[in-house]
């Protein structure tokens, strides 16, 4: 179909073979001339030549990467032991918290309590023996009574409030008392 008006189009026949896309393994890959960047650079100063080398990128990430998490595990730390929430940091710190105390009800000696068996609890009457110190000092403390199921709060020496503990630990659990 050849018209030969000045406007008019041509017409090919496109043969169906052209048509269809050959797949080729690899023939969408570049040239091995620019896959990976240059290992080292040559400068040539005066007479001199000096060959510069690049550390791999593999060196480079892992340094950047340890150094992220050691910058982001000292950043969480701080905040957590700034915040309040979580006191890791504390004990790192040399800050074990506020200690307890315990008063000889005699002689009004404080002594700070330590973890393991103490032998002055063994006593059955130490525990009145201690509130009754408290008290007498106008000390402020909270007095938990698992026989009676009361708690009471004394303020300068003086029972504030009291209320009854509804439940304590089961018989089996973890907190079996």
């Amino acid at each position: 179909m050849y018209n030969e008006e000045l406007g008019a189009r041509r017409f090919y026949a496109v043969n169906d073979i052209e048509d269809t896309t050959t797949i080729i393994r690899g023939s969408l890959i570049p040239d091995g001339k620019f896959l990976s960047t240059p290992r080292a650079y040559v400068e040539a100063v005066g007479d001199t030549i000096t060959i510069h080398r690049f550390l791999p990128t593999k060196i480079i990430y892992t340094v950047l990467t340890v150094l992220l998490l050691i910058a982001v595990s000292f950043s969480s730390l701080s905040f957590l032991n700034s915040n309040g929430s979580f006191n890791l940091m504390a004990a790192v710190g040399g800050n074990d918290g506020v200690p307890v105390v315990v008063e000889n009800p005699y002689t009004h000696q404080q002594t700070p309590l330590n973890y393991g068996i103490q032998v002055a609890m063994s006593q059955p009457d130490f525990f009145n023996e201690t509130r009754e110190s408290f008290i007498s000092a106008n000390k402020t403390f909270i007095e938990a009574d698992l026989t009676t199921m009361q708690l009471r709060f004394f303020e300068d020496g003086v029972l504030k409030e009291q209320v009854t503990i509804l439940s304590k630990g089961k018989e089996g659990s973890w907190w079996e008392t």
